[in-house]
């Protein structure tokens, strides 16, 4: 897979995710408009860029994995794997990595 240069970021037609960390927030857009938004679950660590420190890392990156495909909706993972619980929508409680895009 080639690696865009800076001047053809964002794409102009294809689906692209931004991690808003400040915000606590993913966006996934094509080109200009936004098609879904929801609230995230950033690194506890905070930011950063040093491999294995459990950090978020800046800048602009591939999803070379997808998880979740064939779980119930707002299936729960933790490390990856789904942890056999489903939350309610709008859970306030736990932080959550859930299906459900």
């Amino acid at each position: 897979m080639r690696t865009p240069t800076l001047a053809e970021l964002p794409p102009t037609e294809n689906i692209w995710l931004e991690i808003d960390t400040a915000q606590q927030r993913l966006r996934c857009w094509r080109g200009p408009k936004v098609l879904h938004e929801c609230a995230i679950s950033s690194g506890a660590a905070g930011n950063g860029e040093r491999n294995g420190s459990g950090k978020t890392p800046h800048g602009w990156h591939y999803v070379r994995a997808a998880i979740g495909e064939d779980m119930p909706e707002n299936a729960v993972f933790r490390g990856r794997r789904w942890t056999g619980e489903t939350f309610p929508p709008h859970s306030p409680k736990r932080t959550r990595s859930v299906t459900g895009f």
